[in-house]
């Protein structure tokens, strides 16, 4: 069997604090290749990108934090798309992988995207692709995932 893919996922603070309260085990994204591929495959490994911060050193190394679980402010908040692998503290693996249009979403869906209703998933799917997007009715591509242990089981 083939190793799996490491592959970065962008997420905000409020679906970063649904994946570590086990609510988020679901996320769609706009299919953006036409449905000939989707970016990941089941058995893929997610690394989580969010807003981080170093709050100093220890012996070991940097101290990092995160803005998900801080009301404390970091010397200075990184902007989640910088965020390195290495500083990750949360890894997805990638369970289930299939194509649909945005308004399939059902009431069960939208509670395991980590919200509490499909109204509340209506809401943030616009807040996050414009005015509009959820008429269009795009596809999707959803991937459900577990969470899991950084590749080598370092925490």
């Amino acid at each position: 069997m083939s190793k799996p893919r490491e592959l970065p996922i962008l997420f905000s603070g409020p679906m970063v604090r649904a994946i570590l309260d086990g609510r988020k085990t679901q996320t769609r994204r706009a299919d953006k290749s036409g449905g000939t591929k989707p970016r990941c495959a089941s058995g893929d490994l997610l690394w989580v990108r969010e807003t981080w911060g170093e709050y100093g050193h220890s012996k070991d190394g940097p101290i990092y934090v995160y803005r998900a679980d801080h009301d404390r402010s970091a010397p200075r908040w990184k902007p989640s798309i910088h965020m390195r692998k290495e500083v990750a503290r949360i890894w997805l693996r990638v369970i289930q992988v299939k194509r649909e249009r945005i308004q399939d979403i059902t009431d069960e869906d939208a509670i395991a995207e980590g919200v509490a209703s499909r109204d509340e998933f209506i809401s943030l799917w616009e807040s996050i692709h414009g005015e509009g997007a959820w008429e269009r009715n795009d596809w999707v591509w959803v991937y459900a995932f577990v969470r899991t242990e950084r590749p080598g089981g370092e925490e």
